[in-house]
Parts: structure tokens; C-alpha cells; sequence
């Protein structure tokens, strides 16, 4: 998936940073995954230039639907792992849906939080 990033740093929440036009897909393909038999999808995300102010980026998103408690993990790959009951999925999605440029959405989970914000015009795209 294009213009998707996610940055990290040692004293915060992970970010995952979109286009408009990236939220666009990433909100589709999530609403396809919502509605599928698949247990899990993945998103590879783009790593080239300088995350800063941020620490660093990761490399992907893994979201699996699961029926207890939601939890964020950073798993030694750098990669972000997202258990989520279904019906929260589908309501952060729809939240997703009111962002505009500057805007963002808190998923909130253990043992940290994910904010999923629109930027146009971060210098790196």
C-alpha cells in the first residue's frame, strides 16, 4: 500500500501517518478485511527518508480480529501487532472516515495506543 508510514519513538505512541488518498485504501481494504473469513492482514509500509522528529519507522501493520481484550504490541521485527475485537475495528473505521488534512483517531489499547493521522504535507511523501 502507498503513503503509508508509521513512526515510533522510545517515549510515546506509535503514529501511522496517511494521505488522503492512502486513508482512502487503508479504510477500504479494512472494511474488506472486516467483512472476510481472514483472521489477520498485513501492511507493509514505506521506510525511506528520515523519520524525525520521530525515532524511527517501522516497517508494517498487523491487524488480527480477536474476541478479548484489544492489545497493541511492537514485535522484534518492528513491525506493530494489533488484536482487535471486530466491532471496534469497524468503529475506529468509521471514525477514520470524518478525518480531513491535519486530522487524527486514537485507537486506544494495551500495552500502548495507536494514532492514525491525514498529512498532506509531510516533506517525505
Amino acid at each position: 500500500m502507498k503513503m503509508i508510514r508509521i513512526f515510533n519513538s522510545n517515549d510515546g505512541d506509535p503514529m501511522i501517518l496517511l494521505t488522503s488518498n492512502g486513508l482512502k485504501e487503508f479504510m477500504k481494504k479494512v472494511n474488506d478485511f472486516i467483512e472476510s473469513d481472514n483472521s489477520s492482514i498485513l501492511f507493509t509500509t514505506e521506510t525511506f527518508g528520515t523519520p524525525s522528529p520521530y525515532d524511527e519507522f517501522l516497517n508494517g501493520l498487523k491487524i488480527t480480529k480477536c474476541k478479548g481484550d484489544s492489545s497493541l504490541m511492537l514485535n522484534d521485527d518492528n513491525w506493530l501487532d494489533l488484536s482487535v475485537k471486530k466491532e471496534e475495528i469497524k468503529e475506529v473505521n468509521l471514525n477514520l472516515s470524518f478525518l480531513n488534512d491535519g486530522d487524527h483517531e486514537h485507537l486506544y489499547s494495551n500495552p500502548m495506543s495507536l494514532i492514525i493521522e491525514v498529512d498532506e504535507s509531510w516533506p517525505g511523501w
